[in-house]
């Protein structure tokens, strides 16, 4: 699906002044008045409440660098990532993430040799 327009970078100042000449389409007055309890209660519903320890998944820093695969997937799985729109393959990225981050966690291993856990392991951030 081609994006409506390019992607820019901003720099911070860059956007105030954006916003300052009005050019912003964002309504803020509304953002600034929709309380953090009413934003919980619209996620919750959209999407359900947050798993238990979730907060613990979350990783701050630098993005590992991707690499580009090709990998079947059973055609069901693959419309139901795809259902929730674009970014689907972020979408299966993370949860191939997570699964994986849950195993080293456990320090199981599913498949594979012993050499090539390794490979894999030495990969995937800690």
């Amino acid at each position: 699906m081609p994006k409506e327009k390019p992607i820019r970078r901003a720099s911070a100042d860059e956007i105030a002044a954006m916003l300052a000449r009005g050019e912003g389409k964002s309504d803020w007055n509304s953002v600034r008045a929709f309380s953090q309890s009413e934003a919980d209660r619209l996620a919750e519903l959209e999407d359900g409440p947050l798993p238990e320890g979730w907060a613990d998944t979350v990783e701050i820093g630098v993005l590992a660098r991707k690499e580009g695969v090709h990998i079947r997937l059973d055609a069901d799985v693959l419309e139901w990532f795809r259902c929730g729109g674009p970014g689907y393959q972020t979408r299966i990225n993370v949860v191939l993430k997570s699964f994986a981050a849950t195993k080293r966690r456990s320090g199981k291993r599913t498949g594979g040799s012993p050499l090539l856990q390794a490979k894999v392991a030495s990969r995937v951030r800690h």
